[in-house]
Order: structure tokens, then sequence, then C-alpha cells
């Protein structure tokens, strides 16, 4: 699709039938979302566990939850279960 301007690419998608109330027309698995919990349960839940001042406390917690597992595994590269996920651009 394009942008009422022209410029802009916008992406989406289309249903060719009704979808009825609490219909389940995707499913996306559990293994590849990232959450705060999955973040706090991954093979790096001891640096959460060892820093909690900053993971617990702090306003913008579940943002810098995240983060820390997204540059801990961008810096795994290609061992990383993400990498083709980080190589999309």
């Amino acid at each position: 699709f394009s942008s009422p301007d022209g410029g802009v690419n916008l992406h989406g998608v289309l249903a060719l039938e009704d979808i009825n109330p609490r219909e389940v027309f995707c499913y996306i698995p559990n293994k590849i979302l990232i959450s705060t919990e999955s973040c706090r349960n991954s093979e790096i839940a001891e640096i959460y566990r060892n820093n909690e001042e900053l993971f617990i406390s702090n306003s913008e917690r579940d943002y810098y939850i995240i983060l820390v597992f997204l540059m801990y595994e961008r810096a795994k590269g290609s061992r990383s279960f993400w990498h083709h996920y980080f190589e999309v651009a």
C-alpha cells in the first residue's frame, strides 16, 4: 500500500472472510515472544537477580530488562536464536 502522500509504504493485512469474536486467526508461539518475564528467566537471569535495584525499583524497569536482554543476544552474533531477526532490516 502507499500512503496518501505517496511517500511511505504501509504494510498490513486484509481479511477475506469474517473473523468471529475470540476466533484465533494468528498464532505466535511463546518461544518467539520477548517479554520481561522471558528475559528474567533466560540464561542471563543472574544479571537481573544481582542488580535488582536497576530492574525492580526503576521507573523504566521493563525497558531496561528487555534492553539488556537484546544487547546480550545481539552480542552473541550468529549463535543467538534471534540472529536472523536482528538481521532483518
